[in-house]
């Protein structure tokens, strides 16, 4: 970790509930320092307490021009960690499951050109809505026949009570919403910050019910993705929830087991360009997490596509001892 404070700088920061970015104004010139950190900060993790105040530490010494935050589930540990960046910061804020297009707070910089958010809806969510509104229809039916059932005392002496309450819903499985959130720079390009689904039996989310398994939901993301983007220069700053196997290397920290690597081959074989299995290599999840077993993978990268070139990238934002469950990776990409 670098140990270099942010001074007298004017930053922009985007924020999107589980993923969020900043973006260091200063420079003139055409390069920026890129940083993806996936958090996992939820109340469930026993360490939550420690992890919350660790990261704000690390967040404010890491020298940085866009950071990519990903598993920041509550919206006041995103207040939190602005707060102890010491309120520098401007910042787009989007919750996952409720108003996804909301924007909170957002001051204009002479370099943005465009600072928005992108969500795939689905004809399941339709569904739900209808489904939803006959349940409605079908308890309103049914305190109307207790009414009349008390009204004429065919029940004696007892009181109903009939809590309606109301919930967000969202879509599920293969049809889940892609939400993405990506900023436009002057000179430079476009940065996209978002969190790709795992593949896994049971996508443990803050809310329980979004279950996921097959592929489905993160092809449908990457598609999502390359599509909305293909026609523009553009970087990708992420957790891929995917990444290469390496069965041979030179130190134990460089075998990786492979999280679904021919989803990750699907990336490079669509032009994007990746330096971190030739630059570092070591894995990006954390010795001590609790989340991921196994846990020598490496799923967290800057990846680019278009005119730009790069200079190393490298692991960071360490685990000392236990502030994420994964190592953040940081990419210097220049605009040619």
């Amino acid at each position: 970790m670098t140990c270099r404070k942010h001074l007298n700088k004017a930053t922009l920061v985007a924020l999107l509930l589980p993923v969020s970015s900043y973006l260091d104004l200063s420079s003139a010139d055409t390069c920026r320092k890129l940083t993806t950190f996936n958090a996992a900060l939820s109340p469930r993790n026993p360490d939550y307490a420690m992890r919350r105040k660790l990261q704000a530490f690390g967040l404010m010494y890491e020298d940085t021009d866009v950071l990519c935050l990903q598993e920041t589930w509550l919206e006041r540990d995103i207040i939190y960690t602005l707060f102890k960046l010491m309120g520098k910061l401007t910042y787009h804020f989007s919750p996952l499951h409720s108003s996804v297009n909301v924007l909170i707070d957002f001051k204009n910089e002479p370099r943005i050109q465009k600072f928005a958010e992108e969500k795939h809806d689905c004809f399941h969510c339709f569904i739900t809505i209808v489904v939803v509104v006959l349940i409605i229809i079908i308890v309103i039916i049914i305190i109307i026949i207790i009414i009349i059932i008390v009204i004429t005392n065919v029940i004696n002496n007892i009181n109903v009570f009939i809590i309606i309450t109301t919930t967000t819903h969202y879509c599920h499985h293969a049809y889940s919403i892609v939400l993405i959130i990506f900023v436009v720079i002057k000179d430079f390009g476009t940065v996209v910050c978002s969190h790709f689904s795992p593949v896994l039996p049971l996508y443990l989310e803050h809310d329980d019910d979004l279950g996921f398994s097959d592929y489905k939901q993160q092809q449908l993301e990457m598609a999502v993705i390359h599509n909305k983007f293909a026609s523009r220069d553009h970087v990708i700053v992420a957790d891929f929830n995917t990444g290469p196997r390496v069965e041979t290397a030179n130190s134990l920290d460089k075998v990786l087991v492979g999280e679904v690597p021919d989803h990750y081959q699907v990336w490079l074989d669509n032009g994007y360009n990746t330096t971190y299995m030739t630059d570092d290599g070591r894995y990006t999840h954390c010795d001590d997490s609790n989340a991921t077993d196994p846990r020598n993978n490496a799923v967290n990268f800057v990846m680019f596509k278009g005119d730009y070139t790069a200079g190393k990238e490298k692991r960071v934002l360490g685990c000392f001892p236990t502030p994420g469950d994964h190592y953040g990776v940081k990419r210097t990409v220049c605009k040619r």
